[in-house]
């Protein structure tokens, strides 16, 4: 079944040849996040043009998600691994192939950029060259077979790219890292020198993708940019790209000729012709990773990735920072790069132009501060039939904040289709607290069940997915006084009072005869330290403080008689 059509498994032929680098869904509102060793991974689709690509499928296993207008997208609970797969599809686009670092309750950043394919229709009967630029896929007569490994007579469709690595847009599309495992079994880091994709179909069926037949080999030629000839060597080893795995496997042997790299496939898929860096091509770059609490203190930031991006060629690598925020960065000796500290989705200031040490050497570079404190909380607005509930504002508020804390409260702005994407910032990360949504309009207000919330660290992401607002349940009573005269006429509330002397949380009711009110509130919710005042044409009143509990959505509760008392400091 095609990628390109159906999301299944891609004919996806890639070259790479001077990339370098060393590597030290949607839910539903019953889904809202388990800590229990899962993570999100985050980050933006871009087109060349640097234009963001709405649409695309981005695949992680099971789950996936599509990016929006701004070629974002999120996919949350992902189980915790150090080498994930991720996958990125868009029809008439080359696949990408990305991995992430996953860790439990942190969003790991990826920004991929995806090339336009370049296509053609050629005869299966007769030896073909696929061609982009100077760059060749030869194919010989009778070469193809279908899923089923039945031989394929007929016009072939293929999707192909090829990619100057000199290129600074070529490391966004690479695919996975800049590691391989040689046929030893021992990995390595290497230097590639390009890529090129090609993929394969039925022309009267797209959905039907081909592969080559046993005992068939396609030859491969790829140009060697004009400055890497000096150092491109003679020969060099070739390497595949295991999708499943999201590793690369060295295979074969690949022939300098000219100003080209030339090699011979007997499979598609991607494909490096790599030079493994040496140790004694490598040297280290040592530092500090911290991040801005407030803003006047700091702290270690632990498991931020580092990464450090040639600047006189073309690839990067990666570490992460440790339990003191320190990091030790592998990069190639005597060469220039930048170097950037990645929290989540926020970032440091890349550095300036820093030149590696010598071979076998070490250089500490300065701290590297992130300021950005915010964290990204995202969603979809539903009623109870599961339709959108599009723009409008939506209020997220902490319920029952402890005495003395600032209560985490926020305006969200959904879009037309109920999806919300905002900044926000919160003192206290790592803890777990109980929030609800409000809508309220002209004519009702909603309101979502109360959610556990983990408050994200700086540059996470939190998915709440999908939130049903319904309307609230109902909480009737009377007013009276000391000596038994009910209250006529006005108006009563009822209002949170916390340390902070902020009321965030508030109700109020016309009062009716014989005192009666009635206060609508969120479903399933109980909220203590209600301080209520209330009045009417008999005086001004308050309310001593109590604990509210609303029912269910559409139900009502009777609280019975409550007693006011006549408020003194108002005259």
């Amino acid at each position: 079944m095609s990628k390109r059509m159906l999301l299944g498994v891609s004919a996806i032929l890639c070259l790479s040849i001077v990339l370098i680098g060393i590597i030290a869904c949607e839910k539903s509102e019953d889904n809202h996040h388990s800590t229990a060793g899962v993570g999100s991974v985050s980050g933006t689709v871009t087109a060349p043009n640097k234009s963001p690509l709405e649409g695309v499928t981005v695949k992680i296993g099971a789950l996936s998600a599509t990016t929006d207008a701004s070629g974002r997208y999120v996919i949350s609970a992902i189980p915790v691994g150090s080498h994930v797969p991720v996958d990125y599809i868009m029809p008439n686009y080359i696949l990408a192939h990305k991995v992430a670092t996953v860790t439990k309750n942190h969003t790991f950043l990826i920004d991929v950029m995806m090339f336009p394919a370049v296509t053609a229709t050629i005869p299966s009967s007769t030896t073909n060259t696929v061609t982009d630029g100077a760059a060749e896929i030869q194919l010989p007569a009778n070469a193809f077979v279908d899923a089923q490994g039945n031989a394929y007579n007929g016009n072939v469709y293929v999707e192909a790219r090829y990619f100057d690595p000199t290129n600074a847009a070529a490391l966004a599309a690479f695919p996975g890292d800049f590691v391989g495992t040689q046929t030893n079994g021992s990995e390595t880091p290497f230097e590639s020198f390009g890529f090129i994709s090609a993929s394969f179909y039925d022309a009267n069926s797209l959905t039907d993708e081909l592969q080559l037949a046993a005992g068939k080999t396609s030859h491969l030629k790829v140009p060697i940019p004009a400055s890497l000839l000096a150092s491109a060597p003679a020969t060099i080893p070739m390497w595949y790209y295991e999708t499943a795995t999201g590793k690369w496997k060295e295979q074969g042997t690949g022939t300098k000729i000219g100003d080209f790299y030339e090699g011979d496939v007997s499979h598609f898929t991607y494909w490096n012709f790599d030079h493994p860096i040496q140790v004694t091509e490598q040297s280290t770059l040592t530092g500090k990773v911290i991040i801005a609490v407030t803003d006047s203190t700091t702290d270690v930031a632990v498991g931020a990735s580092v990464i450090a991006t040639g600047v006189d060629y073309a690839g990067y690598t990666r570490a992460f920072s440790d339990n003191q925020g320190n990091f030790s960065l592998t990069v190639k000796a005597a060469a220039q790069v930048t170097v950037t500290a990645y929290i989540g989705i926020n970032s440091s200031a890349p550095t300036g132009v820093i030149t590696t040490p010598a071979v076998n050497g070490t250089a500490s570079i300065d701290t590297l501060i992130v300021s950005d404190r915010s964290f990204t909380i995202i969603g979809n607005f539903k009623d109870a039939a599961g339709a959108a509930i599009p723009n409008g504002s939506v209020r997220l508020m902490q319920l029952n904040a402890p005495s003395g804390n600032l209560p985490f409260v926020t305006w969200l702005n959904p879009d037309a289709s109920g999806h919300f994407n905002s900044n926000e910032t919160y003192a206290h990360a790592g803890s777990t607290i109980q929030v609800q949504f409000n809508q309220n309009s002209f004519k009702t207000v909603l309101y979502s069940n109360p959610i556990s919330f983990v408050v994200p660290s700086p540059g996470d992401v939190y998915d709440f997915g999908n939130i049903t607002l319904r309307p609230g349940g109902n909480v009737t009573g009377r007013l009276k006084t000391s000596d038994n005269v009910y209250l006529s006429g006005g108006n009563v509330g009822f209002f949170q009072q916390g340390g902070s002397g902020m009321a965030e949380i508030y109700f109020n009711s016309m009062v009716g005869d014989q005192g009666s009110f009635t206060l609508e509130g969120p479903p399933s919710s109980s909220f203590n330290n209600m301080v209520g005042y209330a009045q009417s044409g008999q005086g001004s009143y308050t309310i001593a403080a109590r604990t509210i509990t609303f029912p269910a959505s559409g139900q009502t509760t009777d609280i019975g008689d409550i007693i006011v008392t006549p408020n003194t400091k108002r005259k």
